[in-house]
């Protein structure tokens, strides 16, 4: 029998939804700073899921996408289980517009435990796993990039305990999957890293221009939340397509980690994120301030560019420009 629920300051009965925060931390003059969550907590039993935005404080669109599944989309009387959404995940970021909190420049690796005794980011890291996600079956982590990029769903086959889990979850978002086979490189992948601490089934979104609300992203952020709750029987319906100009390749795509340059200057793009390149394609060109070419990228394999890494274009020496993958 469904009972009541309790996350840090929110208690919600069974078919209702509650708000409030997780945990407050400090600032040096006293300033209190809330972490805020959202608790649906279903009619009837079920899994029990977590949905994160803005672990990069920059990143906007996970809030968004949060509100539309939670405040629109799901109703708490129909639902089977427990959905906890926690918006900003990294209120201290956020309220800088930095990826990273300034006071301590990290951000909650939401993932794993933090450390309840360390800096005030690893206070909220540690809240947020002992009193949520530790207690989840699975867990989306929603993110998203600079334009020129893609949308696409990052999935770790790395630990046997959530592979096969993970891998239905990932396919259930109607996104195009990059994903990390178990002796696959894991650079790149964020959120979707394997946890190994406890067996979390989790994927993580990565949307169009991150730090905007546009109709597209919380579309397609909205429908890859809904389509996994189908998935796992948490609410009615039959698991929808997203729409195919915004599905590339052949929809499974092996992660390869990120380009970097040799040189410094400024990068001209010369491929879209989601085209097919060929092995040895020149993909971006470095300019020197007088206008010479210093260096030419080209592709190492046959695949696809996910998204542009470079928000600036001015790079340095080993400076990371795109995310890529492989053509399967």
């Amino acid at each position: 029998m469904k009972t009541e629920v309790t996350f840090g300051g929110v208690t919600v009965q069974p078919g209702e939804i509650g708000f409030g925060s997780l945990i407050n931390v400090e600032l040096k003059d006293g300033t209190v700073v809330k972490l805020p969550i959202i608790v649906m907590n279903g009619a009837y039993d079920g899994p029990k899921f977590v949905v994160s935005g803005a672990v990069h404080g920059s990143e906007l669109i996970g809030a968004e996408v949060i509100r539309r599944v939670l405040r629109e989309k799901v109703d708490p009387k129909k639902l089977k289980g427990l959905v906890v959404g926690i918006p900003i995940s990294n209120p201290l970021g956020f309220q800088a517009g930095n990826r990273s909190a300034p006071q301590d420049g990290i951000f909650p690796n939401i993932s794993s435990p933090g450390d309840s005794g360390g800096s005030i980011t690893q206070r909220i890291g540690s809240a947020i796993w002992d009193q949520v996600t530790s207690k989840m079956d699975l867990r989306i982590d929603i993110h998203g990039n600079m334009r020129p990029c893609t949308a696409f769903c990052l999935c770790s086959l790395h630990d046997p305990k959530t592979r096969e889990m993970n891998e239905k979850m990932g396919k259930a978002t109607g996104l195009t999957v990059v994903y990390s086979p178990p002796t696959g490189t894991l650079e790149g992948m964020g959120g979707a890293r394997a946890v190994g601490y406890k067996a979390v089934y989790s994927v993580s979104l990565e949307l169009i221009a991150a730090s905007k609300v546009t109709e597209i992203s919380g579309d397609l952020g909205s429908r890859a939340i809904i389509n996994v709750m189908k998935l796992w029987d948490m609410i009615e319906g039959e698991i929808e397509k997203q729409p195919e100009e915004y599905v590339w390749g052949p929809g499974w795509v092996k992660n390869a980690g990120r380009l970097k340059v040799n040189r410094g200057g400024i990068l001209h793009f010369k491929k879209d994120p989601g085209e097919f390149i060929k092995s040895g394609e020149t993909v971006a060109k470095i300019y020197n301030p007088y206008g010479d070419v210093v260096e030419e990228i080209t592709f190492p394999h046959d695949g696809y560019i996910r998204a542009w890494a470079a928000a600036h274009q001015a790079v340095n020496t080993g400076s990371s420009i795109a995310y890529i993958t492989h053509d399967e």
